[in-house]
């Protein structure tokens, strides 16, 4: 497995591990349903997981997330529906004791909950549109050999996960069959506990609107090629308490789309090195809680499947931003440690931005700035450059001037 679908796969297995709607309806499924139950409810929360890729390939969660609204109709939609087969497990307490099985619907009707449950759970819709993006492109397989290579990661991983609860519910069965009563009121009150737990969580996500849906793709911080990167949310700012230190709204200007000329040198590390020019289309947005900001850049002419994406952090604590940079064959990712690699770090002073770490770039250490100028609202300028005396002098290898696009 490649390093991009490993990493997909990890970030998948986290989420699915998580307690949450999708487990509880199988959990009460296989309990109720015995190993009936737990097979088509497995395979109906997988069929939705598999819908939900399929979203995410097509932008609709993106749509979701950039108008509120819609958000929040599927996380009430998706509260009630499970509230309501909650319910009704809990009111199965009162039904005859006398029966030797506990209560349970068909194979389809569970299939058909399963697929309902999975596709009004608002938390997959914003975990599709957060994460799959960076993934759906790759260096080495097309764009739909990658959405079926991610389709089976996640089907395979709810399969294994919401299998192995079913299981275990299923070998419990009969020593719950006694304690009919005491199980339908305790899976019941589960199921509309998590229904509530997942909407109360989900509802407290900013969700604010974007300040243009329909444009060209994004990115702010050049310095090597890679995988694509979406953001959840709009333009507007969140309040930030008082003690904290300036600077969390120092980005809110790229907010948009944008059209934008590069210019870089092809080998930076040479000194003779041809320079290229291309032009590239670039869109930010906001992250969710104000947190930071994310864009991807295309350059089509250039390389016709190439993305970059930045992802900017601000600390509140220290009034610095980091710059993270994913492109390339590796993601972003450092292959010997397997974590994201160094950021730049820095901040605005007078509308100027730098940022800067220390780099091994081929295999030879030296020290990275970016360097932001907002010209005025509707131009900007980005250079990178590298020093190769600790910071005494510097040699630009890449210069970004961006046009904002009136939409």
């Amino acid at each position: 497995m490649t390093a991009d679908l490993t990493l997909y796969f990890l970030a998948v297995l986290a989420v699915i591990l998580l307690p949450g709607m999708d487990m509880a309806y199988v959990l009460a499924s296989s309990l109720f349903g015995g190993r009936r139950g737990a097979v088509s409810s497995v395979l109906g929360i997988a069929t939705g997981g598999l819908i939900h890729v399929v979203v995410g390939a097509t932008g609709m969660a993106a749509l979701m997330m950039m108008f509120p609204q819609l958000f929040h109709v599927l996380l009430l939609l998706g509260t009630c529906y499970l509230l309501w087969i909650g319910w009704t497990i809990f009111r199965s307490a009162d039904a005859d004791t006398t029966q030797t099985d506990l209560p349970v619907a068909s194979s389809g009707a569970i299939y058909r909950r399963a697929v309902t449950t999975c596709l009004l759970n608002p938390k997959a819709y914003a975990f599709m549109f957060a994460i799959f993006p960076a993934f759906v492109r790759s260096d080495t397989r097309s764009l739909v050999a990658q959405t079926i290579a991610l389709c089976l990661i996640t089907v395979a991983i709810q399969i294994v996960v919401y299998g192995a609860v079913a299981a275990l519910a299923v070998q419990s069965r009969q020593f719950m069959k006694s304690r009919q009563k005491t199980i339908s009121r305790t899976m019941g009150a589960m199921l509309m506990a998590a229904a509530l737990a997942t909407a109360t969580q989900a509802w407290s996500v900013p969700t604010e609107k974007s300040p243009s849906p329909n444009a060209p793709t994004t990115t702010t911080t050049p310095a090597t090629p890679t995988k694509a990167s979406a953001a959840i949310t709009g333009s507007a700012s969140t309040k930030s308490p008082a003690s904290e230190q300036k600077g969390r709204d120092d980005f809110d200007f790229l907010v948009g789309h944008w059209q934008t000329v590069q210019r870089r040198s092809t080998k930076p590390l040479q000194d003779d090195a041809p320079w290229e020019t291309f032009s590239a289309a670039i869109h930010m947005e906001k992250l969710p809680g104000n947190i930071g900001n994310i864009d991807a850049m295309t350059a089509p002419d250039w390389r016709p499947n190439w993305v970059g994406v930045a992802i900017r952090i601000f600390n509140g604590e220290t009034g610095l931003w980091s710059i993270y940079w994913l492109a390339g064959k590796t993601g972003g990712i450092d292959s010997a440690t397997g974590q994201l690699t160094v950021p730049v770090v820095g901040k605005f002073e007078n509308e100027v931005g730098i940022f800067e770490s220390d780099e091994i770039v081929e295999g030879k250490a030296l020290r990275v700035r970016f360097t932001w100028t907002k010209v005025d609202t509707d131009h900007v300028k980005w250079q990178q450059a590298f020093s190769f005396d600790g910071g005494k002098s510097w040699k630009p290898n890449w210069h970004m001037h961006g046009t904002r696009v009136k939409q």
